[in-house]
């Protein structure tokens, strides 16, 4: 069997760069229109989620104290396929989303109250959002389940359960290599709905989505560092089968994944 590079279009970088251009924002393609999925209106939560099986952060443990100094935190950032032998605290995963993801402070907006996060979002729509698989916690309720993360409230919603095996299926080098989560503890997975910023930025949605699934990856790669936490994130893993354990219709799609433990 031989290669056809030239015929084949995932290896046309042309196609890539006729995307990016066709991608660049300017005065013309820029929306009027103002959408307010960042604001919370007297303090209101909301969720469409409130059917399914849920855990509040908070029932999981008291969130950690973080004492080491910022800059040694940058120092240490590693990726890293080593995952700590001993299993995590439910205290220690929790503190990891809530100092990465959670809600850091708000502020008013006429009738609204605007929360603000620890990462940056587009237009604060905040179109990002993480799914996690936990594993290892030695805590049932979470154990070997996907769940959709509700940043305003700070709760998991389940989504899936899976086998100890499964979870192995989602990129080539945890299925083929001896690098793989059976010690992970958390993998996260960054999925968006193109349409939320589509409205309002056009093609320049595709990239702004990436950036904020950028941010919040670092973000809990940070905490993580400084929670002696290994992570490693992954953009080549297989969207099919990911977006299928994440039980994502045809409109959401995952875009960035970072195991840890």
């Amino acid at each position: 069997m031989s290669w056809k590079k030239e015929n084949d279009p995932y290896l046309d970088i042309k196609s890539m760069l006729d995307f990016h251009f066709r991608s660049i924002h300017s005065e013309t393609n820029m929306s009027a229109n103002i959408i307010r999925r960042g604001l919370v209106k007297n303090n209101e939560i909301k969720s469409c989620y409130l059917k399914m099986n849920s855990i509040s952060l908070s029932e999981l443990g008291d969130f950690e104290t973080i004492d080491i100094s910022f800059v040694d935190v940058l120092k240490r950032r590693r990726t890293s396929w080593d995952f700590n032998e001993e299993p995590i605290q439910c205290s220690t995963l929790s503190s990891i989303i809530h100092y990465s993801l959670g809600i850091t402070d708000n502020c008013k907006y006429g009738d609204f109250i605007v929360n603000k996060r620890a990462y940056p979002s587009a237009g604060a729509e905040y179109s990002i959002i993480p799914y996690i698989y936990i594993q290892g916690t030695g805590n049932d309720l979470i154990d070997h389940k996907i769940f959709k993360m509700e940043i305003q409230s700070e709760k998991l919603y389940l989504v899936n359960k899976l086998n100890d095996k499964e979870i192995n299926g989602i990129c080539s080098t945890s299925k083929f290599t001896d690098r793989n989560f059976n010690k992970c503890n958390f993998i996260i997975f960054f999925a968006t709905n193109f349409e939320v910023l589509f409205s309002k930025y056009g093609m320049l949605s595709y990239r702004l989505s990436l950036l904020e699934a950028g941010h919040m990856c670092e973000n809990i790669q940070l905490v993580s560092t400084a929670l002696n936490v290994s992570t490693v994130p992954l953009g080549g893993f297989y969207d099919n089968f990911v977006r299928r354990i994440c039980k994502l219709d045809g409109r959401n799609f995952v875009l960035y994944i970072l195991g840890g433990g």
